[in-house]
């Protein structure tokens, strides 16, 4: 039974219901897919979507695959979108497959991490942990595949978490209303919240996020409005006559504060600092309490010291730039190093022990050994902000590489090439991921985006005898993409192998030869929509497009336990994505 609980409610002036696009195709009908193309039509479709980067190299709009890329731009979802663009971009998806649109939401969502599904633990899942944009899709699904959102619920909690279902219920009041809820939306969720108050796996993390039932005198926010609402419905549910709706939210109350979850929580509100478990706090929480004053200003270093030398890592399940934020001493481009004072000597410990997490985490389940060289773009664009951070691009870039080097192992693993105007060979110095960040300074800034000197540098490492089997069989390339204009008609991927094969590499090689962009969009003077861009079609061999924040996702090129085959096109490897035990489990 749906009660209905009249707190006013804030509403935004979006009306998802009457959005209107231009339509892309008059006639309503499917573009071609490029692997149903001849040979003939995917030349034409070729020079049809041919653009050019911001730099002049040869791009192309799209792969012809809209999943694909989708994809590839993930990490343009960092920034929060608005929800009719959400619901847009989620419609085009579901015009084409409606589950495999869900199955990319899910991995949306998922982070590394081994997720709890129905009562077991499974192996190493990976994602982008691209919540707002993983409840804006979920929102349209929920508002028009009814069905098909009910019956993943389950997958849905294990992707991310409960509060996922709390939030969703939180945008749909924001939209709607407070007298204008979607009723089939609130009772799906709420019935399903309520039936797990019995699953003992489960009920303490749903009292942990339980809304907060406030007087209406508090009620100052549309969060705290629709908490409310939300804690109240809950409170109520499936209670019959007349109902002592006073003792009712007091019931709620006590089944809130029982829960076990946000103990460490409780003993800070309750001022009992000397009982805090550091190993109950969550990652990100803990980085942001180490970073603070919070342990000096309690007189806490001492114990929180004596009990993370117990630890072999310290849990965290963030982005690898996050850890090293703020460590940057200079806002000149050329500065890359801490000045080891700025930090107190357990605040470098945390780090590097929750990098360690991240890397222990990440390598379950997958190949390690690979012959992948990382290559890092540092021109000038690179020092704009990363769309939807308040940190630059090379800053994102420089940690993925660290990332890189401590996770796959082979002759490169501490060994990267920094790009811009020319290529600068680097290795990383130290024992440590924070020695190795504080001691590797990069060159100064430069606007080109040479990303064929890395080429013309195989090819002057081939003439002076090194050995074929020497060489890297493969560049991950961490960059916004926009290369400088190649000399020729062909993109900058195509440049790369004409160059290694006109040096003097074998056929076999080249054709073998592995090149993988990872995006890191930003703004710069390009403009935040110049992407996505790519350098081939879906079905070009050896090109891959990666993007997002997290870069475990490093695992569906290299192999897992998981991966049936190494994926051989851009195509493949978003399959590769969509092909985790969770994921596969959408209905």
């Amino acid at each position: 039974m749906v009660v209905r609980v009249r707190v006013s409610l804030s509403v935004h002036k979006v009306n998802l219901f009457t959005i209107m696009k231009k339509l892309e195709n008059l006639y309503g009908k499917k573009q071609k897919s490029v692997k149903d193309m001849n040979i003939f039509e995917k030349e034409m479709f070729k020079k049809e979507v041919q653009t050019t980067s911001g730099n002049g190299s040869v791009k192309y709009k799209t792969t012809g695959d809209i999943f694909l890329d989708d994809f590839a731009q993930l990490a343009n979802y960092r920034e929060l979108r608005e929800m009719d663009d959400i619901f847009y971009t989620t419609q085009k998806l579901c015009n084409i497959d409606p589950v495999i649109a869900l199955r990319l939401t899910v991995y949306l969502r998922l982070i590394t991490r081994a997720p709890f599904f129905q009562d077991k633990t499974l192996g190493v899942h990976r994602g982008q942990g691209l919540k707002h944009e993983y409840i804006g899709r979920l929102y349209f699904f929920a508002l028009n595949y009814p069905k098909m959102f009910k019956r993943n619920l389950d997958i849905f909690v294990a992707a991310g978490s409960w509060n996922d279902l709390f939030e969703l219920l939180r945008t749909d009041l924001y939209y709607r209303g407070a007298h204008r809820f979607t009723r089939r939306l609130f009772t799906t969720v709420i019935q399903y919240i309520v039936d797990n108050f019995q699953n003992e796996n489960q009920v303490d993390l749903i009292k942990k996020y339980l809304p907060k039932i406030n007087p209406s005198s508090k009620c100052t926010t549309p969060r705290k409005q629709a908490n409310s609402i939300i804690g109240k419905l809950i409170a109520v549910w499936d209670k019959r006559g007349d109902i002592d709706k006073k003792k009712a939210y007091a019931d709620y109350r006590s089944f809130k504060a029982s829960g076990k979850a946000h103990t460490w929580e409780q003993k800070i509100s309750q001022q009992k600092y000397n009982e805090i478990n550091f190993s109950l706090i969550a990652g990100r929480a803990l980085s942001k309490l180490v970073k603070s004053k919070f342990l000096e200003n309690h007189d806490l270093v001492n114990a929180y010291y004596q009990w993370l030398e117990k630890q072999p890592v310290a849990k965290f399940t963030g982005y690898p730039y996050e850890l090293f934020k703020g460590l940057y001493n200079d806002l000149k481009f050329g500065i890359y190093y801490q000045e080891p004072t700025r930090l107190k000597s357990y605040q470098i410990s945390t780090l590097n022990k929750q990098f360690k997490s991240l890397i222990e985490t990440a390598k379950k389940d997958m190949n390690t050994e690979t012959s992948f060289i990382v290559c890092v773009d540092t021109s000038g664009s690179m020092k704009a902000p990363a769309i939807g951070t308040d940190v630059r691009s090379i800053e994102v870039a420089i940690s993925m590489a660290l990332y890189f080097s401590e996770l796959l192992k082979g002759n490169f693993a501490n060994t990267f090439l920094e790009f811009a105007e020319e290529t600068v060979i680097r290795t990383w110095n130290g024992d440590t991921p924070f020695e190795k960040w504080r001691n590797t300074p990069l060159s100064g800034e430069c606007d080109n985006t040479n990303f064929l000197s890395i080429a013309n540098l195989f090819v002057d490492l081939k003439r002076k005898g090194y050995n074929e089997s020497e060489f890297p069989t493969g560049v991950i390339c961490v960059s916004d993409g926009e290369f400088d204009e190649a000399p020729s008609d062909k993109s900058d991927f195509e440049e790369f192998l004409e160059i290694l094969r006109k040096g003097g590499f074998s056929d076999k090689f080249v054709d073998n030869f592995k090149l993988v962009l990872w995006d890191i969009p930003n703004g710069y003077y390009y403009g935040k929509n110049i992407h996505p861009k790519f350098e081939g079609i879906a079905d070009r061999p050896n090109f891959y497009y990666m993007s997002g924040f997290d870069p475990a996702g490093i695992a569906f090129l290299t192999g897992t336990k998981y991966t049936p085959s190494i994926p051989k096109t851009a195509k493949e490897l978003f399959d590769a994505a969509l092909n985790q035990e969770l994921i596969k489990k959408i209905k």
